[in-house]
């Protein structure tokens, strides 16, 4: 369970985010929304313990994660990863193992086995042997969010993850993403498309300037009047007869 209670947080003592509650159990896949600068990526650097925590605390299993190493509890996927150097995509993704950079390390058969499995799940075979600076943009961010769930941690925050990736590849990613929360971990994404959020996001937590709107399922959380409420624009808010999905369409 990781639980975040009465959380604030911000850079240079400014709070972006203030007082955010939620209790996330394994198995779930969360996506986080909100308007364009309301705090989502605030949120989720602050969990990862790379900004600083004014108020508030963070447990994991009861454990508080202030002033903890928390490398070996969750991965952080960032919006942008900037690359400086030609690495091919293998070693980018042998990166994320905690062998790699080790004097005393040793590339261990768990850690192949897991590597292999990823390289599988996210379709990357064929690009293995690639400098990753040859790859679009879209190719690119394939390769980081699967060398953030390659690290094999029990939480795995992204920010962004379907930023630059078309329609099939945004299914694809979801979909693994969702798979891999089933296995046990926790997932969490900020998220701009609100129907990819209905179609494969267990919770979703909606903040707005900074403030937690509203934190439960897909039918609590995207209803008409808190899309509007929060985004100010009208919805139509429909299911899908094909897979029972809740749906939105955006008018004026």
């Amino acid at each position: 369970m990781l639980r975040i209670s009465g959380l604030s947080a911000g850079y240079s003592e400014e709070f972006v985010i203030r007082d955010i509650c939620a209790d996330i159990s394994e198995n779930l896949f969360v996506g986080i929304i909100g308007r364009n600068g309301s705090g989502k990526s605030t949120l989720i650097r602050s969990v990862a313990g790379l900004i600083p925590m004014f108020k508030g605390e963070i447990l994991y299993n009861d454990i508080s994660l202030t002033g903890t190493d928390r490398t070996d509890i969750l991965s952080y996927v960032p919006q942008e990863t900037k690359v400086l150097f030609g690495f091919s995509v293998y070693e980018i993704l042998r990166m994320s193992q905690r062998s790699y950079g080790s004097f005393f390390g040793k590339f261990s058969q768990k850690e192949k086995r897991r590597l292999e499995e990823v390289i599988e799940r996210f379709e990357l075979k064929e690009i293995l042997k690639r400098n990753v600076l040859s790859l679009s943009g879209g190719e690119r961010r394939r390769v980081m969010v699967a060398r953030g769930v390659a690290q094999g941690s029990d939480i795995i925050l992204l920010d962004e993850p379907l930023s630059g990736l078309d329609i099939d590849n945004q299914v694809k990613v979801f979909q693994i993403l969702k798979e891999i929360s089933l296995e046990g971990k926790i997932v969490m994404a900020s998220v701009h498309d609100l129907n990819m959020a209905a179609q494969f996001c267990d919770r979703i937590l909606l903040i707005d300037k900074g403030r937690l709107v509203k934190f439960g399922t897909i039918e609590e959380v995207l209803t008409y009047s808190n899309i509007k409420n929060t985004f100010g624009i009208d919805v139509y808010v429909g299911v899908n007869e094909i897979n029972g999905k809740r749906f939105l369409i955006p008018f004026r």
